[in-house]
């Protein structure tokens, strides 16, 4: 029985990267998807729909603002939409499929736009040969993006992503290490959100759409709507959350729990016993460079004295030149 068992183990885990895969990948479309209905086709069906009867009625800013609600309320049937597609129970490494199947389709979209570029600029018929060129360019990179998800590495991938608590909600040892880990949070949301604003202050991201051009054909791709308002929210939101997730990272949050329970251990002076120790101090400080002075100054003396004549007097060294300078036309 137990033979038996272990060969059932082993073909449902042989089984695993390729379920794994098609959830990670129909998981990162239905991701992107998603942000391209809340940041493209939302805005769009506004602008054309409501805007003119909504500006006419009321004003710019009100229009601006419930096309604001409208983005956040789609955004949010849309995680709930999700979250009941993945089910009660998803399988294990699901969120790291779907991380690395979105990391996988924008490399392979770049990839495969930068070859085309630079194929399009190097033939002189636009259509068929650059049509040939992509098809065994996207022909190849899909091969070897299918070997890629359809192994153990994308298995093994995406269930350590998954471990590692960077797209759980949840705390790790919620209880603990507060202060310390409060502080790392401040911290990293000031670093990183100093970036963000002088992107924004600088004017750094330009104004309008970020577009790419599509090669072989006249069209652009949106990538970022409104970069402006977009790019610096989307930095935002990645900032607070790398911030949250560090924190709860278990090896780096025992560390932050250990520092502050070794905090805990020191024994602070008093108020009266600082304020003591400080003058202290001050006046040590005082003494000192008081007697530094006197040394200098003596020693300054000394060795600018006749007998020794290191350093040269205060009248030597502010003695006046009195080289007369002659002129050629006094002869």
């Amino acid at each position: 029985m137990s033979v038996a068992t272990a060969s059932s183990t082993e073909v449902k885990r042989a089984a695993g990267p390729m379920s794994l895969w098609v959830t990670g990948l129909g998981g990162a479309v239905f991701v992107l998807a998603s942000l391209a209905v809340v940041f493209y086709a939302v805005p769009n069906v506004w602008h054309m729909a409501v805007t003119p009867w909504l500006e006419s009625a009321t004003n710019s800013l009100l229009n601006y603002t419930f096309l604001r609600v409208a983005m956040a309320a789609s955004l949010v049937g849309l995680v709930y939409m999700g979250r009941n597609l993945a089910g009660s129970n998803p399988p294990e490494g699901i969120s790291g499929s779907i991380f690395l199947g979105i990391s996988l389709i924008i490399t392979t979209f770049f990839t495969v736009r930068g070859f085309l570029m630079i194929f399009e600029r190097m033939t002189t018929q636009r259509f068929d040969p650059g049509n040939i060129v992509s098809l065994l360019i996207v022909s190849v990179l899909g091969f070897l993006l299918f070997r890629f998800v359809n192994s153990r590495r994308m298995e093994r991938w995406s269930v350590t992503l998954e471990h590692g608590g960077w797209f759980d909600f949840g705390s790790y040892k919620k209880t603990q290490g507060l202060k310390v880990r409060r502080s790392t949070i401040l911290g990293i949301v000031i670093l990183l959100g100093s970036g963000v604003y002088t992107l924004v202050h600088n004017n750094t991201i330009p104004a309008g759409n970020i577009e790419y051009p599509l090669p072989f054909t006249p069209s652009k791709l949106i990538v970022i709507p409104e970069a402006r308002v977009v790019l610096p929210l989307l930095l935002a939101f990645v900032t607070l959350w790398f911030a949250w997730r560090v924190v709860n990272n278990p090896s780096f949050a025992d560390f932050l729990i250990a520092t502050e329970a070794e905090m805990n251990k020191v024994s602070w002076s008093s108020r009266a016993r600082l304020i003591q120790d400080t003058i202290v101090v001050l006046v040590t400080v005082f003494i000192i460079t008081v007697f530094l002075f006197l040394v200098d100054i003596f020693w300054g003396w000394f060795l600018s004295r006749e007998l020794i004549n290191v350093l040269p007097t205060d009248a030597k060294s502010k003695k006046p030149d009195n080289t007369k300078t002659i002129n050629k036309n006094e002869y």
